[in-house]
Parts: structure tokens; sequence; C-alpha cells
């Protein structure tokens, strides 16, 4: 039988190989969002899971770490500018404690100054990124994090 044709001799369509939107290990990636703006939080949600993620979301850094211990995500995207529990605070709960100290944090903020950056990054977040953010920039970063932590990326390209 030649290819593109079936048994009857009628045309077939080759079937294309299963699309593996989050690695070699076709695991979703859990990613809690951390912003108090619901339209950030949307923006990341839509963004993340049109690529296959898993979301959790939270509104300011007090509920970080239980959410950490609880869901176990593979990252945390958190903004610094929050009511009740600012993201530095939240960080240093995270940092304190010895089953969240390792989770990999990427700051997404509407901070620019580069001493929030550099006070950000010495307390051992994985990535800055400043808002307004490009969809391709947040996914790079993202990718670039869980590759250094072991962990197959996201698929850079829209699933729906």
């Amino acid at each position: 039988m030649r290819a593109g044709a079936s048994a009857t001799g009628a045309a077939t369509l080759p079937i294309p190989p299963p699309r593996l939107y989050i690695g070699a290990r076709n695991r979703m990636r859990r990613i809690l969002i951390v912003d108090d703006r619901e339209e950030v939080r949307a923006a990341l949600v839509m963004m993340l899971e049109d690529r296959g993620c898993e979301i959790i979301q939270a509104t300011d850094g007090s509920q970080v770490l239980g959410m950490v211990l609880e869901y176990r995500p593979d990252l945390v995207l958190l903004d610094l500018a929050m009511p009740v529990m600012d993201g530095f605070q939240a960080l240093r709960e995270l940092r304190a404690n010895e089953q969240a100290k390792d989770v990999p944090v990427i700051v997404i903020t509407a901070r620019t100054d580069l001493a929030d950056q550099a006070k950000a990054l010495s307390m051992g977040v994985a990535d800055y990124v400043t808002k307004p953010f490009s969809v391709a920039a947040v996914i790079g970063r993202i990718n670039e994090v869980l590759h250094r932590n072991g962990k197959d990326g996201v698929d850079p390209e829209r699933q729906r």
C-alpha cells in the first residue's frame, strides 16, 4: 500500500503526531499566579491555559505559602505590590519554609525601580518581568526558569 492511500485505494490524510504541549513527559505544568488585579490574573490565565497549563490563583501575598504547600506548583508568578501582604513578604515566607524554599518564582510587577529588582533577585527570584509584558517574553522566561530547574517548559504556541 502506498503512502497517502488506504487499503481501499481512497486517499487518506496523514495523522499528525500527538502534540506534546507540556514537554516530553506530557505533564501539565501547574503555575500559581499571585496578583491583586483581576485583569492581570485573567491575562496570565488565558495565556497559560491556552498552552496547556493548570492554573492556581491568589489575590495577595498572605495566600502564597499555604497554596504552595497545598498545590505544589512548578512555578509561582508573583506581583510585588499587593494589599494585606506584599510580594517581598510572601517571598520571605516561601524562602523560610523548608518545603517551599526551592519553588521557582518569577516576579511580574509594575515596579521598574532597579532597587526593587535587585532586592527581589537577592531574595532568590528566578526572574523579574515588568508590566506591561508581552506574551512571548513571559512564556520565554517561564520556559527558561522551568528548564533551569530540570522541568519541561510550556508550549510557546497557543493550543486553542
